[in-house]
């Protein structure tokens, strides 16, 4: 039996299981989340500067160098 606990924004925060005794996750939930959201946010970035970095390093080396 699983049961799942809600923070009041549909999202499930909290996750206990009865099976192998009372075991909540949540907060294992929660790290993963927010290292994923992380690592997707730190892709999206890296990926839009890298590539403004190669589409303008001219440009850019010319300002830091002033």
């Amino acid at each position: 039996m699983t049961s799942y606990v809600y923070n009041g924004t549909g999202r499930i925060w909290l996750v206990c299981s009865w099976e192998k005794g009372l075991i909540c996750y949540g907060l294992t939930l929660d790290i993963i989340g927010a290292i994923a959201l992380i690592s997707f946010f730190v892709l999206v970035v890296g990926t839009v500067f890298f590539g403004w970095l190669g589409i303008f390093p001219k440009a850019i080396r010319r300002k830091l160098h002033d």
